[in-house]
């Protein structure tokens, strides 16, 4: 294609000290969209394209770091730690979004489980005394009633018959286990039965329905009485438990009773700083990466957008979390001023660090929607020429000037 300005009046000045313009020349045969060798705009609009992009890479990852700190749910600071100042007596678990706290809690006595122990005799002796054929046993258990049956034959012996019992009252799943337990020196052995239960809820009976087997195993006779935990918590009255895990916190908090204390021991939940201060340095980190960007591309992107990443941290608040501002507009975090917070007031610490996440990624967020145009620094001179150029052009030809490389910025 062939571009004249024969019968123009003057020549386009040069738009810049590096490049000239082309249609100077009364004549200039170029072939289609290669109007100019424009190197020295086709490096500023490399230099611009690498810089935004770097920019909107770290942006991203900075959206990414302040979303793990401002979401309601699941945040780091929501994890606990705890600790038992006797743990041999007392261990202690806490669920995320437990209460931050002290507990001191005394034991007085354990939730234990009903044994009932019967009878030792000989293992090989034939179980004389015992009547052959069916043999039912009602166990009652908890307000429930169950009838379990054993087939006795004439010529068992004692540890068959027992073998016998023990599989009935296991295979019923009443809530009662059942055990042989032999002493291999003397050659005896007898039947055990416990609750698999703690607490006075759980206690059992054994009682004979048809034929003897009760009497004659001895299973009957209670050795240990189920029994309820006794303990208190921070000073206040005795209460009772059914088992040896005890409620702390509405099934956030927990602690099992482990053995009988002669003090109250205290029991800490914490929030779980390691995740915390881990969210937070990346948070930190990703931040000043986009600074960094933002200085490395100062000539080409628009300044207004580091002014609007400074003032989303510059709350007073921050400071009281050990978030600080360097002399160059990066930030530093002081872990032990944010533990010291965490532990002070866990709340006040996560409203802090989740208000600067949350400022943080709504700048981040809103530049990844901003069209390339938006993010130049207009007010640099080689795109003052460029724009004068196109309107200068445009006034001696009427030929489009669109389609250039540095359009997709305009």
């Amino acid at each position: 294609m062939i571009y004249s300005a024969m019968n123009s009046v003057q020549a386009l000045k040069p738009v810049s000290p590096y490049m000239y313009s082309p249609f100077q020349q009364a004549g200039y045969r170029q072939s289609t969209g290669m109007w100019a060798q424009a190197t020295p705009y086709q490096e500023y609009v490399k230099k611009a394209a690498a810089g935004i992009a770097d920019f909107l890479e770290s942006a991203g990852k900075l959206q990414q770091s302040a979303q793990g700190l401002s979401r309601k749910t699941d945040l780091p600071f929501q994890a606990r730690e705890t600790t038992s100042s006797n743990p041999s007596a007392i261990s202690v678990q806490a669920k995320d979004g437990a209460s931050a706290q002290s507990y001191r809690v005394q034991v007085y006595s354990l939730a234990s489980a009903q044994k009932n122990a019967g009878t030792q005799m000989a293992r090989d002796d034939q179980a004389t005394g015992l009547q052959s054929g069916v043999q039912s046993l009602k166990l009652s258990i908890g307000g429930r009633e169950k009838t379990v049956s054993a087939n006795i034959a004439d010529t068992d012996t004692n540890e068959q018959a027992l073998s016998k019992l023990r599989d009935a009252i296991n295979g019923a799943k009443t809530g009662v286990t059942a055990k042989l337990v032999t002493d291999q020196q003397s050659g005896t052995t007898r039947l055990e039965l416990s609750g698999d239960r703690t607490g006075t809820d759980n206690s059992f009976t054994v009682t004979d329905e048809t034929g003897n087997a009760a009497a004659w195993s001895g299973i009957s006779a209670v050795k240990e009485q189920a029994e309820n935990a006794s303990y208190s918590v921070n000073g206040a009255a005795a209460q009772s438990s059914q088992s040896n895990a005890i409620d702390l916190e509405k099934g956030k908090a927990t602690a099992t009773l482990l053995q009988t204390t002669e003090s109250a021991a205290t029991i800490d939940v914490r929030v779980d700083s390691k995740k915390a201060l881990e969210q937070a340095n990346k948070l930190i980190d990703n931040y000043n990466e986009t600074i960094n960007r933002l200085k490395d591309a100062a000539g080409y992107v628009n300044p207004l957008i580091r002014k609007s990443f400074d003032g989303a941290v510059s709350g007073s608040e921050y400071g009281a979390i050990g978030i600080r501002k360097n002399s160059d507009g990066t930030l530093r975090l002081d872990e032990k001023t944010l533990q010291a917070s965490l532990s002070a007031d866990p709340q006040r610490a996560a409203r802090a660090l989740g208000g600067i996440a949350r400022g943080l990624e709504k700048e981040a967020a809103r530049f990844q929607d901003v069209p390339a145009s938006g993010l130049l620094n207009k007010n640099m001179m080689a795109l003052q020429q460029f724009a004068s150029y196109q309107s200068t052009m445009q006034s001696y030809l009427q030929i489009p000037t669109t389609g250039l490389l540095v359009n997709s910025f305009f």
